[in-house]
């Protein structure tokens, strides 16, 4: 599945922006290649993957905090008994 604007995780306010910022990035793209008479799927495409891969950061999981365990000093280590020779 290609990704698009509409699968990525953005709010409706995100979404506008970012339909927005395609379009004049297509039409830029359109007009530097002449204005061809096309419907402009392709370019419309290219300014999208582009804005995917320059503006969007997908919403990340806190890192898992790592906890080591306590470390026992010594006043609390086990004794351990000896056994005489």
């Amino acid at each position: 599945m290609a990704v698009s604007l509409e699968s990525l995780d953005l709010t409706p306010e995100q979404l506008d922006v970012a339909r927005e910022m395609v379009r004049k990035w297509a039409y830029i793209k359109w007009e530097e290649a002449g204005r061809p008479q096309s419907d402009g799927e392709q370019f419309w495409s290219e300014a999208e993957r582009e804005w995917i891969e320059r503006c969007y950061v997908p919403p990340r999981l806190p890192e898992p905090v790592v906890v080591a365990p306590p470390v026992a000093s010594r006043a609390q280590r086990p004794v351990r008994e000896t056994v005489g020779a």
